[in-house]
């Protein structure tokens, strides 16, 4: 499946045209699969990678569209705002899912990660009163 201007409209509560063109909307869509394709690992699935590019260029087609509506407006609505933010958080959610290797290997760390996010020494520990020396 290649996401489509319908499909983010659609993923949108039916963006009207008139808020955000389909040019810029297809320039979302465009920019979400050149991230999505550069971040995803060789385990996402196809169904993956088109989910995190509909929600990828979801979100920046509502920052457009919020960025266009905060000019018009001098302000933007708190509720706009609040969308925004819940959107960003699925992009992340969904980027991360392509990154790791799908939504089954999301939240797993690998061994050397968790070695890279071992302290140096035991001092580290003993000083941040997470292991005690009786």
């Amino acid at each position: 499946m290649t996401v489509t201007v319908s499909d983010v409209r659609e993923f949108l509560k039916d963006l009207p045209s008139e808020f955000v063109s389909d040019a810029a909307v297809q320039k979302q869509i465009d920019l979400a699969q050149f991230i999505v394709d550069h971040e995803k690992s060789d385990n996402a699935t196809a169904e993956e990678v088109d989910k995190a590019v509909l929600v990828l260029a979801s979100y920046h087609t509502a920052v457009a569209y919020a960025a266009e509506l905060e000019r018009s407006l001098g302000v933007l609505p708190p509720q706009l705002e609040s969308w925004l933010r819940i959107l960003e958080s699925m992009a992340e959610k969904v980027l991360q899912y392509v990154k790791s290797g799908g939504a089954a290997q999301a939240g797993k760390i690998s061994l050397s990660e968790m070695v890279c996010k071992l302290s140096d020494t035991i001092m580290d520990y003993v000083r941040s009163g997470n292991v005690g020396l009786d």
